[in-house]
């Protein structure tokens, strides 16, 4: 019988190919498709949040047919204004791009701006304008609002089953906000001891040596455990929240156990809530979504929103954070 079955199988499989041949001429068209050389465009993402270091990246849209991830443009000026007056001049710098583009190479990199010192407090309400000039003399520009900050009302977090944490979060919604930026981390520094071996003496001598874990945190909400975060920044909605009792239930895996020979001295872990536009909150997300795709051409297409003008891209302005500190449960 399985012999039987083995070469009915070939021969389904014979024909098959043989009638599939002899339809090609029929069933098989070649098309030429002439594609439109289109102009390439500045790409600006900015990310500004008073309390924290403001990052502007600077890269160009490619051809469908460019063999190139990612193109480099040449450094020149970008300054940030709010309510019309210059608030910083930002610094520029060449970072590795594979750890913010997927699919750039190893000799990619990719124009940053950086400011020297934490941006400033901006009141909510306050006009924020980025100004872009490259140094081919191209410029983009993006404005947004600063939100009004949230406020933590309440942070509780137990053990989940697969070391992670469940957390619930209440907050304080400031009218008119409604999309939330989340950032965590945890950090712990152990003492270690272990063997080093001494020569002179031909003997192992015990050592004690410090170990620094910090993690940023990455979330899930929902109880499918959608993911919401884009790299190490993470966005909700208001859409996510208990429409009743305005609580956000939500996980994070964190490593707290301790092996053999290894002492916990500090643990300190903290939770980050910023308000943020809900355009900004659709760009993270949008572009978060294209980067957990990785490229995947039988994964529809995402469509990513643009703030900016002469240009695409977003000005992702958050609001200063506030921060609710917690303890590991067990």
């Amino acid at each position: 019988m399985r012999a039987y079955l083995l070469l009915s199988t070939r021969t389904l499989l014979l024909a098959a190919a043989v009638g599939l041949a002899a339809c090609e001429s029929r069933f098989v068209t070649d098309v030429d498709i002439e594609l439109e050389d289109v102009a390439t465009e500045l790409v600006v993402e900015a990310y500004v949040t008073p309390g924290d270091t403001a990052v502007v990246y600077v890269s160009e849209t490619t051809r469908i047919t460019d063999s190139r991830e990612l193109v480099e443009v040449p450094a020149g000026t970008a300054r940030i204004l709010v309510d019309g007056a210059v608030v910083a001049e930002l610094v520029a710098e060449r970072l590795p791009a594979g750890f913010r583009y997927y699919g750039a190479g190893e000799e990619d990199s990719v124009l940053a701006y950086r400011t020297i010192d934490t941006f400033p407090h901006v009141a909510a309400g306050a006009e924020v304008r980025l100004e872009v000039t490259t140094g081919d003399s191209r410029e983009a520009s993006a404005t947004a609002i600063m939100p009004r900050p949230a406020r933590i009302r309440s942070l509780a977090n137990r053990a989940g089953q697969y070391d992670d944490q469940r957390f619930t979060l209440s907050l304080d919604d400031p009218a008119g906000e409604d999309a939330y930026l989340i950032t965590g981390y945890t950090l712990q520094v152990y003492a270690v001891t272990y063997q080093d071996y001494d020569a002179e003496a031909d003997t192992f001598i015990n050592r004690l040596d410090t170990v620094e874990n910090r993690q940023n945190l990455t979330f899930e909400t929902g109880d499918e455990l959608d993911y919401f975060y884009y790299g190490r920044r993470y966005t909700v909605s208001d859409e996510f929240f208990d429409a009743s009792t305005g609580v956000l239930n939500f996980s994070s895996y964190i490593y707290s156990g301790a092996g053999s020979g290894i002492d916990l001295l500090t643990d300190r872990s903290a939770l980050r809530v910023s308000t943020v536009p809900p355009a900004a909150a659709e760009y993270v997300n949008a572009f978060a979504l294209a980067d957990w795709n990785e490229g995947n051409p039988f994964i529809e297409p995402v469509i990513v929103p643009d703030g900016v003008e002469g240009g695409r891209g977003m000005l992702v302005l958050a609001s200063r954070p506030v921060e609710a500190e917690f303890e590991i449960a067990e």
